[in-house]
């Protein structure tokens, strides 16, 4: 526990500085207008009588705009479905309008396009996706404005640590569990059980070393690189003297948490040095398969599948959305319709705000942001796209997470297959063997 909050301080120091300077409202901005006072106060529905609208904040465009590329296509989905009968709430019928929001990838930007969509844009219910750099900076705003609001697509520690929240919900994968998985999956191939470690020295890769160093030691593997100075420095794209390091050590298992553009360094420093291990995990920069396609040696060979990444999503999970009535299989099918790419890992976290909050306008007793934040902390045990949720002491609806690795696909050149699902027991039946690296 003692290592989960070191953590969780370290990957939130950074952002709780760029978002208190965006003062959720950028640098000289206006203070945000005092939410309706008084318990049960109305929530501003904008656009007039009988529409809820949704503010919908994401990385449209930036450095993390791949996030997001589905969006359009989750709000014709969702929005056409909520409006076909709409809601009685209170005596009246509403209707749901969804407003989007572009951060450009930047946590001040975040807080301020939160903030105009509900002074400026009347809406009523905030949604954050992606990282916490937006999960953060949304809540913060949402929290002064007070005003309900969901968050997802990253860790919960890096968001409860900077609670507690009144308004403010998140869906999150557990941190430890993911990590814990790594080892789960170490496990279920022959290696010598020594870890490589390839991560830089931003608050990220601290954390990770912390939390990787406290699991090697209860699964009985060792780190060969253990040393918080042996970390290369942030931003890094060669690592060249980690790599040399670790192959000198034999490491059967390489695990690099890195961003792409320092997986594509890595990668090319493994090929030129000729470091072959029998496990890679190339964690949080290798999400999409158009990117894992980018991997390859010197002949230009694709060298990148087999490796391995935490999963939030695959068409094969067993769930179904309760607003759409449609399976992830479903789900992942129309994504590859009408956005023309791979279904990776966007699709369940797209969805599983919309199921949420369709369940809390059904059972709100009126559009007060405090009966709508009542009706989502009454969620317990809601099955949805994401399995069944519940919403937690810390407002937290825990999304499953489990283990993936890249394998050859006709269609997409790679998808990655579940091969270890310890905190999901619903995928046991999806599972697939878990495969060394092929080398080229």
């Amino acid at each position: 526990m003692k290592t989960l909050k070191k953590v969780a301080v370290l990957l939130l120091a950074g952002l709780f500085a760029m978002t208190l300077l965006a003062g959720c409202g950028g640098g000289g901005g206006s203070t945000p207008a005092p939410a309706p006072s008084g318990s049960g106060a109305a929530a501003p529905t904008g656009g007039g009588d009988g529409v809820i609208k949704i503010g919908y904040v994401s990385p449209i465009t930036g450095p993390l705009s791949h996030f997001s590329v589905g969006m359009d296509n989750t709000i014709k989905n969702v929005q056409a479905k909520m409006n076909e009968k709409g809601y009685d709430i209170g005596g009246k019928h509403y209707t749901v309008e969804i407003v989007k929001g572009d951060t450009e990838s930047d946590p001040v930007k975040a807080a301020e396009v939160a903030t105009k969509l509900v002074q400026s844009d009347g809406c009523s219910i905030l949604l954050g996706e992606w990282t916490p750099d937006t999960m953060n900076p949304v809540s913060e705003a949402a929290e002064k404005l007070k005003v309900p609001c969901i968050v997802d697509g990253g860790p919960d520690i890096s968001w409860t640590v900077a609670g507690p929240y009144d308004y403010s919900f998140a869906c999150a994968m557990r941190y430890e569990k993911q990590v814990r998985e790594y080892f789960e999956a170490f496990n279920l191939i022959e290696t010598n059980k020594k870890v490589g470690l390839v991560l830089d020295s931003s608050m990220d890769g601290v954390g990770m070393l912390d939390l990787v160093k406290q699991l090697a030691a209860e699964y009985g593997y060792t780190i060969v690189n253990p040393d918080a100075n042996e970390l290369a420095q942030e931003g890094a794209t060669d690592f060249t003297a980690i790599v040399q390091k670790i192959q000198a050590e034999g490491a059967d298992i390489m695990l690099a948490s890195l961003l792409g553009f320092q997986l594509s360094g890595l990668w090319a420093n493994v090929d030129s040095l000729g470091y072959r291990p029998k496990f890679v995990i190339l964690s949080k920069g290798m999400h999409f398969s158009s990117d894992v396609l980018t991997l390859t040696n010197a002949a230009g060979e694709c060298t990148g599948a087999y490796t391995c990444i935490e999963t939030q999503w695959t068409r094969e999970y067993p769930f179904t959305s309760s607003l759409l009535g449609k399976t992830a299989e479903e789900l992942s099918s129309d994504f590859e319709n009408n956005v023309n790419e791979a279904p990776d890992v966007t699709i369940g976290w797209d969805y599983v705000f919309f199921d949420l909050i369709d369940q809390a306008l059904k059972t709100t007793a009126s559009t007060s942001s405090e009966d709508i934040v009542k009706a989502l902390e009454n969620i317990q045990k809601f099955d949805c796209i994401y399995g069944t949720l519940s919403c937690d002491e810390e407002h937290v609806f825990e999304t499953p997470i489990t283990f993936g690795q890249w394998v050859p696909d006709e269609k997409w050149g790679l998808h990655k297959a579940v091969t270890s699902c310890t905190s999901v027991p619903q995928a046991e039946g999806i599972k697939q063997p878990q495969q060394p690296m092929q080398w080229k």
